[in-house]
């Protein structure tokens, strides 16, 4: 996904990335934290209204940005991980969750 979807007309925003290794659960856990953007508020809605049948809902996307959670889900689960995207509000913005399972080291 790009950036550029999450930050749609906002001016001067900043996004907040954290990673975290997590060795008890065998996972790495990425959040990316934007700001509120009510342009893609709804759009996140039909996407997690609609995940499993999308496609009958692709002619309300703007700027492909359905279209491109739908393609970072599905790479991410081939990965054997985890999607999620929330929009929390118009105070806290759109946080969205990648949790993918480590690579055993090989000795």
């Amino acid at each position: 996904m790009t950036i550029e979807a999450l930050t749609t007309n906002l001016h001067n925003p900043e996004i907040t990335v954290e990673i975290q290794e997590n060795p008890y659960e065998g996972v790495t856990e990425l959040q990316l934290l934007a700001p509120p953007n009510v342009e893609i508020a709804e759009l996140i809605k039909i996407y997690n209204q609609h995940q499993l049948d999308i496609i009958n809902y692709l002619h309300l996307d703007k700027n492909d940005f359905m279209f491109k959670l739908s393609n970072i889900a599905s790479i991410v689960k081939r990965l054997n991980g985890s999607f999620k995207v929330e929009y929390l509000g118009d105070n806290d913005g759109t946080l969205i969750s990648i949790i993918l399972p480590r690579n055993k080291q090989i000795e």
